[in-house]
């Protein structure tokens, strides 16, 4: 036991090692590509988050009919609108430079999952050494590159989430951790209502396990939380629990969720194998052979597979909080082939190392239909930066002298960036234009050669257009609304 004491203190410290320097590693590779991609994955990036706090922050901005009805909760949209007012208390008053302290604190967001998901794999039976290595995968991930630097509620949530389970879900975790987790859990369902379903399986490993005091104290704590959720939602929008009431009506009630799309059940099942199937795939077969030491996460991971699964309109990201459970699940079952077949550890962390490396490598060649998205064009149609070229030519534009108005003709308006970009109180119009007249706008955003006029700046084949004409008509009519 004297001589078994240090070698283990060894092992955690290297194991440790490795986390935090693959966390460092992957937070390099989040920042390059936030800082080299402008593209959007889904509108709801800008608009449910970015545009409604440059709204707050800056006094205007398109509208969104989530914020118009109040379909969301406000914990998200203040979060980037504080990170904003930091931002300008710094000086940081350019677009490119708000935006790049928002992506930033995202991206560290998303590269600190690494060390949670270690404390959740280890937690829950993973030897250090495994459960680095699922830290490592969570770091590395391609589609966890991808969307780190995203405001959207699914990437703000993941944090507190994986770290909430991991204070909530092991035997050995004391009464103030698992205080912790719950309030870490609340936290996630701030950021973003489906995260609820986790809570309740974390009720239900409680249930299963006869822990009945733990039951009544998670009950009363998620009461608790519920209760000030819904004061929020009534200092926001003037009544108690409004967003979830609009939420449940709108997509559970009336359906009209499906109008965005309907998927088949297997959506999901497709869409994680044809995005990162090669490092997805193991992660579930490995974490099936640790279905023992796992069971307490893998009860909420599939409550929350399965009810997303049951709902008609889908898209990856809504799931996104997955991909670094799977990580950890992965993690728990190396130990147990580590314990039940000693002869294939070292080939499985190795695999395990190779592939995930080649998730990150092949990042570049992300694809939308890859992604299981159907638009906005056919499945071979990069993810990245996809209306990159739209959204830079908005900063320039927002930079100009004489710019009374803008007109984008190269793309529809809702897949850029919108004010947060173009930071300038005038009239910006779409490919429908809704008011106004040809003569409210000086520049236009359009594919090269297209419209006459003074090209400004170019880019990918995009440009900004200066009209022949000087000054705008005034449109005193304006309609900020987004639809």
């Amino acid at each position: 036991a004297q001589h078994e004491s240090p070698a283990r203190m060894t092992a955690t410290a290297s194991a440790r090692t490795l986390v935090w320097a693959s966390a460092a590693v992957g937070l390099a590779a989040r920042l390059v590509f936030a800082f080299h991609d402008d593209g959007i994955h889904w509108p709801d990036e800008i608009y449910q988050s970015l545009e409604p706090a440059h709204r707050l922050v800056f006094g205007y901005g398109w509208q969104a009919w989530e914020l118009l009805e109040g379909a969301r909760h406000p914990t998200l949209i203040r979060l980037v609108a504080g990170l904003f007012r930091l931002a300008v208390a710094l000086g940081l008053t350019r677009p490119e430079q708000y935006l790049g302290l928002t992506r930033g604190f995202f991206c560290v967001a998303s590269a600190a999952m690494g060390p949670a998901v270690f404390s959740l794999a280890h937690r829950l039976g993973a030897k250090p050494l495994d459960a680095a290595v699922g830290a490592a995968v969570s770091s590395f991930m391609g589609l966890a590159v991808y969307f780190a630097p995203r405001a959207m509620g699914e990437t703000a949530s993941a944090l507190p989430l994986v770290l909430g389970l991991a204070l909530a879900l092991p035997l050995e975790s004391g009464a103030r951790s698992r205080l912790a987790g719950w309030l870490l859990l609340g936290l996630a369902v701030f950021l973003r209502l489906q995260n609820a379903l986790f809570c309740l399986g974390a009720l239900g490993v409680y249930a299963s396990r006869r822990h009945w005091a733990e039951l009544a104290r998670a009950v009363a704590v998620f009461s608790c939380l519920g209760l000030i959720y819904g004061l929020a939602d009534a200092l926001a929008w003037g009544d108690f629990l409004h967003s979830f009431k609009v939420y449940v009506r709108y997509n559970l009630l009336e359906g009209r969720s499906a109008d965005f799309g309907r998927e088949q059940p297997w959506h999901y099942l497709r869409a994680l194998v044809t995005s990162e199937g090669w490092l997805l795939v193991p992660l579930a077969a490995l974490g099936a052979v640790g279905w023992r030491r796992g069971r307490p996460l893998w009860g909420p991971w599939l409550l929350f597979f399965l009810v997303h699964s049951a709902l008609p309109h889908k898209e990856l990201r809504f799931i996104f909080v997955l991909l670094p459970l799977l990580a950890a699940l992965g993690a728990v079952g190396l130990s147990e082939v580590r314990d039940r077949f000693p002869c294939w550890h070292r080939a499985s962390l190795a695999s395990l190392a190779a592939l995930t490396v080649l998730s990150l490598a092949l990042l570049p060649t992300l694809t939308f239909g890859r992604l299981g998205v159907r638009n906005p064009g056919p499945p071979s149609l990069s993810a990245l930066d996809y209306g990159g070229a739209e959204n830079r030519l908005l900063l320039k534009a927002g930079r100009l002298e004489g710019v009374c108005g803008l007109r984008i003709l190269s793309i529809e308006h809702w897949r850029t960036g919108g004010y947060t970009y173009f930071h300038r109180p005038v009239p910006l119009y779409g490919l429908d234009q809704r008011g106004g007249s040809d003569a409210s706008y000086s520049h236009v955003i359009a594919r090269a050669g297209t419209v006459p006029g003074a090209v400004v700046a170019e880019e990918g084949g995009v440009a900004l257009v200066k009209l022949a004409r000087e000054g705008c008509q005034p449109d005193p009519g304006y309609d900020w609304h987004l639809e």
